[in-house]
């Protein structure tokens, strides 16, 4: 079950962006797809909801589907399903991947994100599909928690025992708790790359000829975009540079986008584009850091991170909307200040270390 939901995630990010493009719809109308998905990512941090209402959902995001030939607005009928299955997906996630392997995580999320390509010609089966998944796995959760072994988690109780028991729960939202200001860093690294990661990717993948059949440089688009995935959290654990690390390679991707900023489309472009992604690794280093002055806070984090998920696409929508036509460059430019500014903040959080 865990493979399927893993998979799930990676389709529903990326699904709808193929499709947008097979069908030729505006940038923006694009774009509100990722963002769905990032919104469903919410959940469960900070908001948690109970079973109940994830049951609900799953069987709507069904409803609509089996609906979806009567319906006039298809892209907002495509926007509330992901938002309703990620929701679904994302708050028992976590449940079913306590002794899952880091690789094989992104294993599956990068096939997830290879499947995404299957939207453009069967979007509907794919939501059954997905749909179908959420609801057997919420059924399969509670086995699975009744046979957990809660002992291992009792020192790290608010944290593992409220992940393995969220939607047990009533609604509630967690607070998470800023500390030495890492969750400030996170939050502007996060946000950076999700300033331009899809507006520029739909900007190479516009360029394709047809989704049906792939020419050697779309193949190798697709073989550097998993290996990105795969390895660029590796380039950046190594233990006695963090610190090094994280300015030098901001340092690199600020470059990369001021670049891109100047170029069409074209094989340098794309180039460019996929070293910058694999610098999203580069949170591993700010984890790290917060960690070895003991500032680290799990939920602060991961709220942070999901908050400039959301900010970026939020902003890439309305840039796209309002400045159509040079809405790209646009959003690298704001990506290379949200990089300045994560640099701003780690350098702040280190000089008030030092003082006090």
């Amino acid at each position: 079950m865990f493979a399927l939901i893993m998979i799930s995630t990676g389709i529903l990010e990326y699904g709808w962006i193929f499709n947008g493009i097979g069908h030729a719809l505006p940038l923006y109308e694009i774009l509100c797809c990722p963002l769905a998905y990032y919104l469903g990512k919410m959940f469960p941090k900070p908001v948690t909801l109970p079973k109940t209402v994830l049951n609900i959902m799953a069987v709507i995001s069904l409803i609509i589907t089996i609906l979806s030939p009567l319906l006039q607005m298809p892209v907002m009928a495509d926007c509330i399903r992901i938002l309703l299955l990620s929701i679904v997906i994302h708050s028992m996630k976590d449940g079913f991947q306590q002794n899952a392997n880091s690789f094989f995580k992104r294993l599956l999320y990068a096939i997830g994100g290879i499947m995404s390509i299957l939207a453009v010609d069967i979007p509907d089966i794919l939501f059954l599909l997905i749909g179908i998944t959420a609801l057997i796995g919420l059924q399969g959760y509670d086995i699975k928690m009744l046979m957990s072994d809660q002992e291992e988690y009792e020192d790290y109780f608010d944290v593992k025992i409220y992940r393995t028991n969220r939607y047990h729960r009533s609604f509630g939202i967690t607070h998470g708790k800023s500390r030495g200001g890492y969750s400030a860093v996170m939050l502007f690294h996060t946000l950076c790359y999700y300033c331009y990661i899809h507006i520029s990717l739909i900007a190479i993948l516009s360029t394709f000829d047809s989704f049906h059949t792939f020419s050697g440089n779309e193949i190798l688009l697709f073989v550097f975009g998993i290996l990105a995935i795969f390895f660029s959290p590796l380039f950046f654990r190594v233990d006695n540079t963090v610190t090094p690390i994280f300015y030098i390679g901001n340092i690199i991707v600020f470059s990369i986008l001021i670049i891109m900023s100047f170029l069409e489309v074209n094989s340098v472009f794309v180039t460019l584009y996929l070293l910058s992604v694999m610098g999203k690794g580069m949170d591993c280093t700010i984890t790290k850091k917060s960690m070895r002055t003991n500032k680290f806070d799990e939920t602060s984090m991961n709220i942070s991170q999901n908050i400039g998920y959301i900010l970026g696409i939020v902003t890439a929508v309305i840039i796209s909307m309002t400045f159509a036509d040079t809405a790209q460059t646009i959003m690298l430019i704001l990506g290379a200040i949200s990089i300045v500014l994560s640099m701003l903040c780690m350098l702040l959080t280190e000089l008030k270390q030092r003082i006090l």
